[in-house]
This record gives structure tokens, sequence and C-alpha cells, in this order.
């Protein structure tokens, strides 16, 4: 005699088809972590204590010329021109559970599939925001290992990834963070491995004049001569605080294009900063008005990014994997677990940059 199927056996199986569609869908509150899966710059590995990967600081010879008799001696020093950066990496699980309780509530497979679906894309949008949080401002508990962006000197964060400084100046008046277990300062003349920046004084401005402006090109200039240039782009995203996000598009008001509405696609439309797509984040929004207002404020109004350079690197078994729900021999409980594995990775600093105080 076949047996029959329970309702936990029916919530793994429908949740399995849904799981990748939910994920999908909720990414796009979390525009770093949706961006970076849309344009599939994910960095996968799939084991050890720690993300490693080759950075160069130095060129790997001594070029010799041979316009003259052609037989000059070259110059065969060996020299080793990368560095290993070393990225530590987290594992977080967030449980969902029904209790019997729950299952006698909601009779029948079709009620009892709803709560725990409900449930699921709780878990999953509460762990996708976290992590996005970890990522551009830092300072959620529990989530240190993932790494942080935000390495301002206002943070108290000595290992994020982007300062307040400009590149290439020497210490110790230059950018001093340790990213990747490599330091800033010791490899300041390394155009790759230290950030951009600019700073748009407190003012964005009131077109593309102004100073929100003259910093972003500021940044796109720098990082195009510091780029790695097997990129196909510059920046693949830029993150903008909700106030320097606005700003940008009402400096672009007077170039906005009208077209048939027969030509226009069904997709969202989205603001483009230097043929980046560009997102309204959440979290720096929030990070910028605890900061409140002041001349010594550093709030992170940008951060324009090149994805194959910096990105978030996930554990082949850890993309957020939903296991099944199993029931707990000591309480009246059913529980599965939500798996997250990885940690931000940079393999090259030059090509990004950020852009503080224009969300005024």
């Amino acid at each position: 005699k076949p047996k029959m199927a329970t309702s936990l056996d029916v919530i793994n199986t429908t949740h399995s088809l849904i799981h990748d569609e939910s994920s999908m869908l909720l990414q796009r509150a979390t525009p770093f972590l949706g961006q970076v899966k849309d344009q599939g710059k994910v960095y996968k590995f799939n084991g050890g204590y720690n993300i490693n990967v080759p950075v160069e600081v130095q060129t790997p010879g001594v070029i010799t010329s041979l316009d003259g008799t052609g037989y000059e001696q070259l110059d065969m020093t060996a020299r080793d021109s990368t560095q290993r950066a070393t990225y530590t990496w987290s594992r977080l699980a967030l449980p969902i559970s029904l209790s019997g309780r729950d299952k006698a509530e909601n009779m029948g497979d079709a009620a009892i599939v709803n709560l725990a679906d409900v449930r699921y894309k709780s878990a999953l949008a509460s762990m996708m925001r976290a992590i996005n949080k970890q990522v551009v401002v830092g300072g959620v508990a529990g989530l240190s290992n993932l790494g942080t962006f935000n390495g301002l000197a206002t943070t108290g964060v000595s290992t994020g990834f982007f300062e307040n400084i400009a590149a290439g100046v020497a210490p110790p008046a230059g950018q001093s963070n340790t990213v990747g277990g490599l330091s800033k300062a010791t490899y300041y003349n390394v155009p790759g491995w230290q950030n951009q920046f600019a700073t748009a004084g407190g003012t964005f401005g009131a077109d593309t004049s102004g100073a929100g402006f003259d910093a972003l090109r500021s940044v796109r200039t720098a990082a195009a001569l510091n780029r790695n240039g097997l990129s196909e782009k510059l920046f693949h995203l830029t993150l903008a605080s909700q106030n320097a996000y606005n700003f940008y598009e009402q400096a672009l008001v007077n170039q906005v294009r009208f077209m048939s509405q027969k030509e226009l696609d069904s997709g969202t439309p989205s603001l483009v900063w230097n043929d980046s797509l560009m997102f309204a984040d959440p979290d720096m929004t929030v990070y910028n008005d605890a900061l409140g207002a002041g001349a010594n404020v550093s709030k992170i109004s940008f951060y324009c990014l090149n994805l194959d350079d910096i990105t978030l690197g996930i554990h082949d078994e850890g993309d957020f994997v939903l296991t099944p729900f199993i029931e707990i021999p000591n309480q009246d409980v059913a529980v599965a677990k939500l798996i997250f594995q990885g940690g931000l990775v940079a393999k090259r600093l030059g090509g990004s940059g950020i852009i503080t105080n224009a969300d005024n």
C-alpha cells in the first residue's frame, strides 16, 4: 500500500519549486544583492576556510629594449607580481517553524502550504535585508565576517573596502584600511589597491553643473584611468542614498525624453550613471539619516561599483538554500532552515569609488 503524502511532504515539494522564483522577486528590495545575481557577477567558491584571490601589486618584471644589436641581455630577475587577498565568509542560518497547532488551525494542504510560504518569504526577505545592510553600511550583529564596503573614518571600521580619502596619498595621511589582509597603506602607489573618492561638499546642485555631478565625474574619470582593462564596463552598478538619488534625478529633469508608448518595453525604468544602473539603497538612506547634520559628518551618497572587481562570493551549496521541514523530536514543531554561505570579495579597488556628502 503506497504511503500517503503528509502535509510536510506537500510543503517540501512545493517550496522546492517556488524557491528560485521567490528569491528572484525578493532580492529586488536589496539592490546590491539583486544586481550581482542578475548580472551574473557572483564569485562562486566551493570550500576552504577562507576565500583566496590573487591581487596584482606590481609589474611582473623589467622590460628590456632590444633596439640596439638585438643581442642585449634580458633582465631575468624573478619577481612575484601578485599577493594573495584572503577574505572570511559567513555561514548564516535562519529557522522557519510550523507548530502542530499551526497545522491544526490551517486544515488542508493548501492552507498549510500558504502559511509556510508566508513564513518562508518573510525569513528570506529578512536574511537578504540583513546581508545587504552589512555589505553597504556594516555593523550588523553576527554578520561581520561577510565584510563591508563602509570604511569611512567615522565608523571605526578598519577593514571596510571604501575610504573617504583620495587614492595614492602616502601614509599616514592616505588610505590605511586592510582589505583581504593586504594593507592599502603598504600598496598606496599601486593603482588598483585604493578606491577612488570625491565629495560633493554638502550640496548636490540643481543641475548637471552642480557639485554632485562634479564629484561623480571625478570618480568616474579616476576609475577609468585605474580600471581593469579586462572588464567590459567601467561601472556595473551605482548605489545611492534616497536623497542623492532624488537630487540626481532632479538634475536630469530637463533631459527627460518622451517617446511613443508603442515603442516602450514592459521593463521597469531605471536611472543610469555612466552606463551603469543606479538604485536607491534603503540601508544607505537609514545610515545617512542616523548620522544627522554637521560639517564633519561624512554621508555615503554613492557607491560606483565595478562588479568584476568587487562582488559577493557565494558558496556553491549556500545560495539561500532551504532545507526540508523536519519534525523536532521533543516538540510539536516542524523546522526548516534557510542557509546562506558567502562573503565580500575584492580583486581590485581602483576601478570603483565612493562619493560623500551629496545628500543636501
